[in-house]
C-alpha cells in the first residue's frame, strides 16, 4: 500500500491500557508507534500500524511560494514489515514530502500508517523503520507482542480521534480510517479545550428469541486516584440487527465532559453488556490532558 504526502496537524492527542504504544529510542528520527487490532474474520485480525514523527526531528529544507511565503518541507521513507512464527505477513514501504507552513512550533507532527494482516492469537513481530531523508539518517524500533482473540463477546482496541466524520473524496490517505475520516490520537495526549472521540467494535452479540438485540454500553471515568467522577449509560434493546457485530463512534456528549475537567491523567472505562445472555466486556485507556 503506497502512501499519498502526508499531513501535517497540530495533534491533539491521548495514553491506553488496550491499545499499544511504543517510542522508538532517542535518536533522530525520533517517532512514536502505536498499533490498533480490529477482527477481519474468525481467525484473522488487522493491525493498523500508526506512526507518529515530531517535525523538530527531522531535517526541513526552506522554499518560497510565488507569492513569497515561506515554506519548510521535510522528506522521510517508511519500512515496516511484520512476521508470525518467522513468516513473513505483511510489508510496506513509502516516501513521503511534507510541507510545514512558517510558523513552526512544537506541536506540529508528521503521521501516516499501514495496514497488516495477521493470524488471531498469535505472537507477531514488526520492524518499524523510519528514514530522514534529507539528513540521511535512520531510526528502528522492533515491537514484539500478542494478538487477541476475538472470540464469544468481545471488542476491538479503541481507536482515538479528535474528529470523525463522513470520508470526502479531497481527505488525504493518511486521515481515511476504513470508509471514515480518522484524524487519529496516537500518543493518547489530548489539549484543551478539545476532547476525544472513540471508534471501536463490538463482536458476538447474541439475539433473543425474537431475533432482537438488547445491550448497555456504560461510559465511566477515573481520576488519577482511581476515583469515579462520571458514568454515562447507553441502553439499546429490541435492535433488529444483520450480525451480532456493531460499530460505535462516541457521540460528542458522551465524553466532552473532559473538555471542563483539568489538566492530569484519567482512565476511561468502556463496559458493554449484552441483555440476552449477562455476557460482559470492558476495556480500559489512560488518558492525558495537556493544555
Amino acid at each position: 500500500m503506497k502512501k499519498n504526502l502526508l499531513l501535517i496537524i497540530l495533534l491533539l492527542l491521548l495514553a491506553p491500557l488496550s491499545a499499544d504504544i511504543y517510542d522508538a529510542a532517542a535518536d533522530k528520527p525520533e517517532f512514536t508507534v502505536k498499533t490498533l487490532e480490529l477482527r477481519k474474520s474468525v481467525d484473522e485480525s488487522y493491525v493498523w500500524v500508526y506512526i507518529k514523527i515530531p517535525v523538530a526531528s527531522v531535517e526541513l529544507k526552506k522554499e518560497t511560494t510565488r507569492e513569497g511565503q515561506m515554506l519548510y518541507k521535510s522528506k522521510v521513507k517508511f519500512n515496516v514489515t511484520a512476521s508470525v512464527d518467522g513468516k513473513e505477513v505483511g510489508k510496506d514501504s513509502w516516501k513521503s514530502t511534507n510541507l510545514v507552513a512558517e510558523n513552526l512550533n512544537s506541536r506540529l507532527y508528521i503521521f501516516d500508517y499501514t495496514i497488516i494482516e495477521a493470524p488471531s492469537g498469535k505472537d507477531i513481530s514488526i520492524d518499524v523503520q523510519v528514514e530522514d531523508l534529507y539528513a540521511k539518517k535512520q531510526n528502528t524500533l522492533h515491537i514484539a507482542k500478542s494478538l487477541s482473540e476475538f472470540k464469544d463477546l468481545s471488542m476491538s482496541q479503541l481507536v482515538w480521534a479528535t474528529q470523525i466524520r463522513d470520508l470526502k473524496p479531497e481527505d488525504r490517505s493518511n486521515t481515511r480510517f476504513i470508509s471514515l475520516y480518522l484524524n487519529p490520537i496516537i500518543d493518547n495526549v489530548f489539549f484543551s479545550p478539545g476532547y476525544p472521540l472513540a471508534y471501536y467494535e463490538v463482536y458476538g452479540l447474541v439475539p433473543d428469541e425474537d431475533d432482537e438485540y438488547n445491550y448497555k454500553i456504560t461510559y465511566s471515568i477515573l481520576d488519577n486516584t482511581d476515583k469515579l467522577f462520571y458514568t454515562f449509560i447507553d441502553t439499546k434493546e429490541g435492535e433488529f440487527l444483520e450480525s451480532g457485530d456493531i460499530i460505535v463512534i462516541t457521540s460528542p456528549v458522551i465524553l466532552d465532559i473532559l473538555a471542563l475537567v483539568s489538566s492530569g491523567d484519567y482512565t476511561i472505562s468502556i463496559e458493554v453488556e449484552d441483555l440476552n445472555n449477562g455476557a460482559k466486556k470492558e476495556l480500559r485507556e489512560k488518558l492525558t490532558k495537556k493544555l
